[in-house]
């Protein structure tokens, strides 16, 4: 299967997403495609659309699983527009991000977001919704906005 599909094609697993919603609601999932889209509203960053320039301050409560590589905008960029998000417009956004401290874009989360660490890495679902055996990384779940509520069971299945 490697190489059908490209990682930024990959999806959340429905069973990670429920598990959230279930806590946050969400009501706008920032970075999908019109057919992984989550959430009632979508914004998207494929047939031509850049979730980036898209107003993510129309909506309280943001899903965001961004894609990893460049050909969507670099991971810094999606990281900065989430954090502005939440600083200038007092939103929530929950994101799933790879679990690199050493890179530039973690300045963002250190100290202003409350972050998890899921036990074992996740295995993302390729397009035809197949699960991969798992994430070549470690993941972490991030919610800004100080808000109250953590991720405190076990997101597993």
């Amino acid at each position: 299967m490697k190489g059908k599909f490209n990682s930024d094609d990959y999806q959340t697993p429905k069973w990670l997403f429920d598990a959230l919603d279930k806590v946050y609601r969400f009501d706008l999932d920032a970075a999908c495609t019109r057919e992984s889209c989550l959430a009632p509203n979508g914004f998207y960053f494929d047939y031509g659309y850049d979730a980036l320039k898209e107003q993510w301050e129309k909506y309280d409560r943001i899903f965001v699983n961004p894609p990893y590589s460049k050909r969507a905008g670099p991971l810094s960029e999606w990281v900065r527009i989430m954090w502005w998000t939440v600083l200038f417009h007092r939103k929530l956004v929950v994101a799933i991000l790879p679990a690199t401290p050493n890179t530039k874009w973690f300045g963002y989360i250190k100290g202003s977001a409350n972050v998890f660490y899921p036990e074992r890495r996740i295995a993302f679902n390729t397009p035809d919704g197949k699960p991969t055996k798992s994430a070549r990384h470690d993941t972490m779940i991030v919610t800004w906005n100080g808000h109250e509520r953590v991720i405190n069971a076990k997101l597993t299945r």
